[in-house]
């Protein structure tokens, strides 16, 4: 479907390649900023129609304006809380009314750390409803259009802490070990069935995205190029898609050498380490939460 040039690093699509997505309808959530707003733009310029959804109005009523002089007539936008089933239920209905549905981007998600026994319980539930449940959602939304329309793809946007301990983020692992152990059982039913439906997971290191918070660590890359390596990672047909050089590393070193990964995380146990903080500080804050 497309070649690889060494000379100058980066794909280089086919007719093919470029028509993947051509006149398809494509629904993205989180598409107002970060990498859901990088999948909108390079849908778009492969002829896609793009279904921008986001629970900031605000930002995504920028967002669409923007890419619709650029693409006129090829951009929706609806607001959606992903945690919310019967509006991604309606979002659904509404778009393969207009057509079958070819792409869906379970890309919304946010990011909590810090001591385990510190985290509130809100804060908790809020990360597993919006980046579980709000994959869960959207998959129970489209699928039954994809298989009555004979196949699509389904897109959900994991991490390396799909498969990577991170310390003092251990509700955002579990939201995304989830998104990536959903994906995996739920393959294996659509591929006994014949339908047609593809899933992929994408897992991103560092990518330059607002989950940070406005301190963004160094080495990043960008949305946009974030988003290119997805969709060349779903051209190809890969079922899991690590982003980054860095992600790419750890996910061949997590199924090859399992030393180098646990190097890996330890030096990546320590750069996360809290500021100030030595581990008899986070027992004493632990032993301090015994009534």
């Amino acid at each position: 479907m497309k070649e690889f040039s060494d000379e100058v690093g980066y794909y280089i699509f086919t007719r093919e390649g470029l028509d993947m997505f051509n006149s398809k309808n494509c629904i993205v959530t989180g598409a107002a900023s970060g990498i859901g707003f990088g999948l909108t733009k390079k849908l778009l310029a492969q002829g896609a129609t793009v279904w921008m959804a986001d629970v900031n109005e605000e930002n995504l009523k920028a967002k669409a304006d923007e890419v619709s002089q650029q693409y006129p007539g090829k951009v929706q936008y609806r607001v959606l809380d992903v945690t919310n089933d019967a509006a991604f239920k309606e979002l659904a209905a509404e778009v393969a009314a207009t057509g079958p549905i070819g792409f869906l981007a379970n890309n919304a998600g946010i990011a909590c750390a810090g001591i385990f026994t510190q985290l509130e319980e809100a804060e908790m539930r809020r990360v597993i409803d919006i980046n579980v449940m709000g994959v869960i959602h959207g998959c129970q939304a489209v699928l039954p259009y994809m298989v009555r329309d004979g196949g699509g793809h389904i897109l959900n946007l994991g991490s390396i802490a799909s498969f990577t301990p991170l310390a003092w983020r251990p509700i955002y692992n579990a939201s995304k070990y989830a998104v990536l152990g959903l994906t995996t059982c739920l393959r294996e039913e659509l591929n006994w069935m014949e339908c047609g439906v593809k899933l992929h997971t994408a897992c991103p290191s560092t990518v330059d995205t607002n989950i940070f918070g406005g301190m963004t660590p160094g080495g990043a890359i960008t949305p946009d190029d974030a988003a290119r390596e997805i969709l060349e990672g779903i051209e190809r047909g890969d079922e899991i898609i690590p982003v980054t050089d860095h992600a790419r590393f750890l996910w061949d070193s997590y199924n090859n050498d399992k030393e180098a990964f646990n190097t890996e995380v330890a030096a990546l146990t320590k750069s996360y380490k809290p500021l100030l903080l030595q581990p008899e500080h986070c027992r004493n804050i632990m032993i301090n939460k015994c009534k």
